[in-house]
């Protein structure tokens, strides 16, 4: 029962970040970043990197949640993404290999 607790808590943390990156940027799809929070956070937070395991996913609009999953999981700073999500940087509108952390990319 903690652990459903402690992946609710880290769900909601990772769609504030989210959400803090698309209200920067002005407009986005807010629906499936909502929605593929704790299954994006259960997914990654079980896989063993080192072992080869990988998580794909086919809906590059996801970006903003799988950046913040993955900024607060330590592969960058979270704030990072937050100001300069689509700006130019290394975090597009769909997730890019460029991006720490990122082994899939769904298109630009």
């Amino acid at each position: 029962m903690e652990k459903n607790k402690e992946l609710r808590v880290f769900a909601e943390e990772i769609r504030v970040e989210s959400l803090k990156e698309l209200a920067n940027l002005g407009f986005g799809h807010i629906g499936g970043s909502m929605s593929s929070a704790e299954c994006l956070a259960l997914a990654l937070l079980a896989m063993d990197a080192d072992a080869g395991d990988r998580v794909i996913v086919s809906h590059g609009h996801i970006a903003p949640i799988y950046y913040s999953l993955l900024g607060n999981l330590g592969y960058f700073d979270p704030e990072e993404a937050v100001r300069t999500l689509r700006r130019g940087g290394l975090f597009e509108g769909h997730p890019s290999i460029a991006v720490n952390g990122v082994s899939w990319c769904s298109g630009i």
